[in-house]
């Protein structure tokens, strides 16, 4: 492959955010001899112009043809998971060989630059704030949906643009399925709670997931809850630089394994965290990715006792210096949020 004659052309917003620091939700980004084209029309252009960190182009339905031609482009990378597949038909079209430049790409979104630490910092203190101000109006009564409601009105009070995922909220049994669907469950008295939620800041994500008993804990949730706060601490003290996703994962897996929970552990540790909120580096049973200073992820052991009750604990961290730093300062380990005390978390 003649490396002169290739570029990588990119079609997600989130991804264009990355290296233009613009979104654009219609249109493209050619990176291409070391330089950064984003086309895209009229709604965005003039405000790309003066904002994107990229040569602005006025899309029109034969920019990619041409750019192809003028360049004598001989073959193109694209993101296979972000690339639909009419795209795709259409630089076969043009006669190019099209290739899977996702690796590349991944590399490059794994290791977070200084400024983008801060923005990601910022995400997550907009979020801290806007679930610490929410969980003031837990209630008895209240459904599921009406406090993912509040919490997201907290994400835009505090700053935030968006949430980051579909907000999980979910009260009694529903806490053992780890992708609930928030719906209308009614919180009760001495009731499991989990929530998972994350919010977009100038176009990065935070994510965050605390577990607790509305109430009073039987021993039962108090064990679980005990074993998947130990597997989070111990994953966070020891994960270091240059240790892979598979290691990591297994930190908290044997911490849960000695508790005889790990058949209850039914996900992976965690995700890295950016301009997405699933991205590179993953850390899995069978992930290869070696940790890297820089690297944004999360940590979020978890067990689920179908029928029964769920327990996630989750932070955003980063690897600074070889070691784990999280971007939160909420409370972790608040097994009982009872409505009848005022709780510090």
């Amino acid at each position: 492959m003649n490396v002169k004659n290739s570029m990588t052309v990119i079609t997600d917003s989130d991804i264009i955010i990355y290296y233009t620091s613009f979104l654009c939700e219609d249109g493209f980004l050619i990176l291409y001899n070391g330089n950064k084209y984003l086309y895209t029309d009229k709604r965005y252009y003039y405000s790309a112009v003066n904002n994107a960190n990229a040569i602005c182009r006025l899309l029109d339905n034969n920019s990619l043809e041409l750019f192809i031609k003028e360049n004598n482009i001989s073959s193109v990378g694209i993101i296979d998971n972000f690339t639909s597949v009419d795209f795709y038909k259409k630089l076969i079209s043009f006669g190019v060989e099209v290739y899977d430049d996702t690796a590349t790409i991944n590399s490059q979104l794994s290791v977070k630059t200084d400024r983008e630490i801060a923005l990601i910092k910022n995400s997550c203190k907009v979020l801290e704030k806007a679930l610490k101000n929410a969980l003031t109006s837990l209630k008895v009564g209240i459904t599921e949906r009406e406090f993912a409601g509040i919490l997201e009105y907290n994400f835009k009070l505090y700053g935030g643009d968006k949430p980051s995922f579909e907000t999980i909220v979910a009260f009694g049994e529903g806490s053992a399925i780890p992708h609930y669907k928030t719906g209308d469950v009614k919180l009760k008295e001495n009731t499991p709670v989990l929530i998972d939620c994350g919010t977009v800041v100038n176009g990065y994500a935070s994510d965050i997931t605390r577990s607790f008993y509305y109430g009073i804990a039987p021993n039962e949730y108090k064990r679980a809850f005990d074993a998947v706060l130990k597997a989070h601490e111990t994953a966070f003290n020891k994960i270091t630089l240059g240790m892979t996703g598979k290691d990591a994962d297994g930190i908290a897996r044997s911490v849960l394994d000695s508790y005889g929970y790990s058949e209850y552990f039914t996900h992976s540790l965690g995700h890295g965290v950016g301009v997405k909120v699933h991205e590179a580096p993953y850390l899995s049973q069978k992930s290869t990715s070696v940790l890297v200073n820089n690297n944004v992820f999360s940590i979020e052991p978890g067990v689920y006792f179908d029928g029964k009750f769920g327990i996630r604990i989750e932070d955003t961290v980063y690897l600074n210096n070889g070691k784990c730093e999280s971007f939160f300062n909420l409370r972790k380990d608040v097994v009982e949020f009872n409505p009848t005390q005022k709780i510090d978390i």
